[in-house]
């Protein structure tokens, strides 16, 4: 693995890791605040609009399995990624996390889907290339005892 893309990976994880502990540290239910005034009251952006449905399933799919979709973008692009996704909603955009206002311009969406590239057909074509669908699961306590049980004590 190249240093550039074991640097890059090494960025998202600590990103998913930040992620992870903001959506946790908001009261259940809370959304984090707004990341751009006004973003209900866009143009409709037909041209860059995703492809995919965000969390349904596509016609002829596979199993559903969740995936944590990262949109890696240049700080130019914000705008016109922030108004492709507000262009297919108000409950799809509420789905979507920015860092853009961070500094760290890259965006963020759990989606159901039956592959990495099924997950992937709900980016904008233009940013799709620097896009990665991630598979992820939550577990339960049960779940990490049969994976992880606990070392026995002396």
């Amino acid at each position: 693995m190249s240093p550039r893309r074991l640097s890059r990976l090494a960025s998202s994880v600590l990103v998913m890791v930040s992620f992870a502990v903001l959506v946790t540290a908001l009261p259940r239910g809370a959304a984090p605040p707004p990341n751009t005034p006004g973003a209900a009251r866009v143009a409709d952006t037909a041209a860059v609009r995703p492809q995919g449905d965000i969390g349904g399933t596509l016609a002829g799919s596979m199993p559903q399995q969740t995936f944590l979709v990262i949109v890696n973008h240049r700080a130019g692009e914000c705008g016109l990624l922030m108004r492709a996704v507000a262009g297919e909603g108000d409950p799809i955009l509420k789905r979507w996390y920015w860092g853009c206002r961070s500094g760290s311009n890259m965006a963020f969406v759990f989606t159901l889907a039956g592959s990495a590239d099924e997950a992937l057909s709900i980016v904008p074509d233009f940013a799709r290339l620097e896009a990665q669908a991630i598979p992820v699961n939550t577990y339960s306590r049960a779940d990490i005892e049969g994976m992880y049980p606990p070392a026995t004590k002396p």
